[in-house]
């Protein structure tokens, strides 16, 4: 126990040591020079530095014009996806109206006599049974064409 508790003993240092260590004939020029030295290399890394940013900001307009590039392109693809899913909703609408035209039972008219008027009396003597079906086709060749 007690051996983990020891400090290793260090020698304090002589004065002569540390006086060989020091140089004793430091100039004042040295030392200009070195100061000069270290400015020198802390003005160099700063324009590198400065080099660096703009570097960095270019990149940063780039990729903001890269965006909003790609922003508009999206705005575009969803105005014609929009635009398709209406003519497709469009499509299905008829589609269901010729369906249901297909479907819905036609009045029979056999019962009328074709060459008989259906409104006598009123002016309207020329329309017939026959006269109104070939409107109807002709309206129906009309809405296909048109839609």
């Amino acid at each position: 126990m007690i051996g983990r508790n020891r400090q290793p003993y260090i020698k304090p240092q002589s004065s002569e040591q540390t006086k060989s260590t020091i140089p004793e004939n430091s100039n004042s020029d040295d030392i200009s020079t070195m100061i000069v030295d270290t400015l020198k290399l802390l003005s160099k890394n700063i324009e590198n530095t400065k080099q660096s940013l703009k570097q960095l900001e270019e990149k940063f307009e780039y990729m903001e014009e890269r965006q909003r590039k790609l922003e508009d392109q999206l705005g575009r693809y969803n105005t014609i996806s929009n635009i398709a899913d209406s003519d497709l909703s469009n499509i299905r609408n008829e589609l269901k109206m010729l369906k249901r035209d297909k479907e819905s039972p036609q009045p029979s008219v056999t019962n009328y006599n074709t060459k008989d008027p259906i409104m006598e009396g009123t002016g309207f003597a020329s329309i017939t049974p026959a006269y109104l079906r070939s409107l109807q086709n002709k309206w129906n060749y009309m809405f296909a064409v048109t839609h």
